[in-house]
């Protein structure tokens, strides 16, 4: 058979009922007649790799629903931009290229896939340009090539195109940005006399240094649909795998960079308060640095390599030298977490956050200990933007639960709407510093003691004794020994921090209300509050240790 224009005809959904599907056997329409034609499996499978793959009704509902996130979570220059680092970072693993290459390889391929030149016509050409499209069907294909011809719309989907021009212009610059590094692999691999054979194989190459997104098998690609995100997870860890057993010595060396980045990183900020009141996600995904007193700066880590080769020696060497036990202890979690694909359908992800009150991102809770005994229309903070307060004081829900769903189910693009309309409302500038108000900067940068460590640890201990004193007490009025006495210089300590704490954040609810202070004045002095918070209960939990 022709199986070149086999292809061009072949839609086994539309013309094989579930017996021919379960047999291998496909139709294909010619006029008024049909002709069946039964395959190897092998080859079945590939023809179906066509167009999309078939899925019941349910999961085609929870893809429906995650869609959006998927959309919102790609479509931010704050994800574009710290994507190019680990996509850097990580091809510094993935290929042979040296650590000098990498950014020039970046600049010359962004370059190429700007100006859409013929070498970048041949780098799509040999296929390497698939590899950072998550699907590529039929359908997916005749719409591009639809696109290129003139065609009559109506008004309501001219208006609709018109808005969504700025997202596809955005969306497409993020993707260019993301080819950079592969096409600067394909120019470099190619050579300056290439033959047919040279490009397809740089084309290959090209799709091997970072995570190749048409890798991946049938169920796995059906599951993508419910989890996003899960077969770029999987194929990570994959490519790791494969390459280490294919040059461990290279691997093994490129790693070590990694760790040397990491260790210089720790030697820096071991006795720096402010990188230890950082949280466990952030000191193991990014590299943090503090170039001034009201800024911190976050460089994302590579993927996987990023949590073995930096974050391990990190966590290795902070339990070795302030003698903490729950160092190795969390990391352990955060590498299960990073090395496992995720399970949970994205449509419920929120939903279960809710539930659990914490993020399944971060492990943050969404409530805050100090906050949770407060109404709902009164748990937010001072970086809380205006439209969840507006939104959960009129309809008594958390704001901070409020920021958190559209969080789950629409990534940084909704909190990026959020943050603009935060900004027309006048109230940005005072909670947020000017770099935190820059698209694409943003994304790597954040307020000194925000989200502080201590202080949940400390409500986290904190609750832990409330409880065992609450048991305590009812075995005693039922006339029962108690199995479990709390401790009590502990509690006492616990309780009369928690107490100031409390008074610094009504001072600094008071300074936020303040309309007489500038947004510069009131950014500083809430920066100062927060140091306060930071310390008080830094210095609570290593008393409360020592105990």
């Amino acid at each position: 058979a022709d199986l070149e224009r086999i292809a061009l005809v072949f839609n086994p959904q539309r013309f094989a009922g579930f017996k021919e599907k379960q047999e291998n056997i496909f139709a294909i329409h010619r006029g008024e007649r049909v002709d069946f034609y039964q395959v190897h499996p092998d080859l079945y499978a590939t023809l179906q790799a066509l167009d999309t793959p078939a899925s019941n009704w349910l999961i085609r509902l929870l893809g429906s629903i995650s869609e959006p996130l998927h959309v919102g979570a790609v479509g931010t220059l704050s994800f574009g931009g710290r994507n190019i680092v680990k996509d850097t970072s990580t091809k510094l693993i993935h290929s042979e290229a040296t650590p000098i290459d990498l950014g020039k390889d970046f600049v010359k391929g962004f370059a190429h896939a700007l100006k859409k030149d013929d070498l970048y016509a041949e780098y799509e050409a040999s296929g390497g340009g698939q590899a950072g499209r998550v699907s590529l069907s039929r359908h997916d294909l005749e719409k591009k090539v639809a696109d290129m011809f003139p065609k009559n719309e109506r008004t309501t989907t001219r208006v609709i195109n018109a808005f969504a021009k700025p997202y596809v212009a955005l969306k497409g610059l993020i993707e260019l940005g993301e080819e950079g590094s592969r096409i600067g692999e394909f120019t470099r691999r190619r050579g300056d006399d290439p033959t047919r054979e040279d490009k397809l194989w740089a084309a290959y190459l090209s799709r091997e240094v970072t995570v190749d997104f048409q890798r991946g098998g049938r169920k796995g690609r059906q599951w993508n649909l419910v989890v996003r995100f899960f077969n770029p997870g999987l194929q990570g860890i994959d490519k790791l795998a494969r390459d280490f057993k294919a040059n461990p010595g290279r691997v093994l060396l490129r790693g070590a960079l990694i760790s040397l980045i990491s260790l210089l990183t720790f030697l820096k900020n071991k006795d720096n308060p402010r990188y230890l009141d950082e949280s466990r996600y952030r000191r193991d995904n990014f590299w943090c640095f503090y170039p001034t007193e009201s800024i911190n700066l976050y460089i994302p880590k590579p993927f996987e390599a990023g949590m073995i080769f930096g974050s391990a020696p990190e966590r290795f060497l902070e339990w070795m030298y302030h003698k903490d036990p729950g160092a190795m202890k969390e990391f352990a979690k955060s590498v299960f977490d990073e090395l496992s694909p995720d399970i949970i359908p994205t449509a419920m992800a929120g939903l279960v956050e809710q539930i659990a009150n914490k993020s399944l991102l971060t492990g943050a809770p969404i409530v805050p200990a100090a906050e949770q005994r407060l109404e709902p229309r009164d748990q937010y903070g001072p970086q809380t933007t205006a439209p969840a307060i507006t939104l959960g004081q009129a309809l008594n829900v958390s704001p901070r639960r409020i920021e958190a769903m559209i969080s789950s189910y629409t990534g940084g693009m909704g909190l990026e709407v959020l943050d603009f309309l935060d900004l027309l409302a006048g109230e940005a500038t005072s909670k947020r510093a000017p770099t935190q108000l820059i698209p694409g900067v943003k994304g790597f940068v954040g307020r000194p003691y925000v989200g502080s460590r201590a202080v949940t640890q400390l409500y986290e201990e904190k609750e832990k004794l409330e409880r065992q004193k609450a048991s305590y007490d009812r075995a005693w009025k039922q006339g029962k020994e108690p199995k479990v006495e709390p401790n009590w210089a502990r509690l006492e300590l616990l309780r009369s921090t928690a107490s100031y704490l409390t008074t610094l954040r009504k001072e600094r609810d008071w300074i936020m209300e303040e309309s007489s202070y500038t947004p510069t004045k009131k950014r500083k002095m809430v920066d100062d509050i927060n140091r306060q918070i930071a310390e008080e209960a830094q210095r609570a939990m290593k008393e409360f240790k020592g105990m």
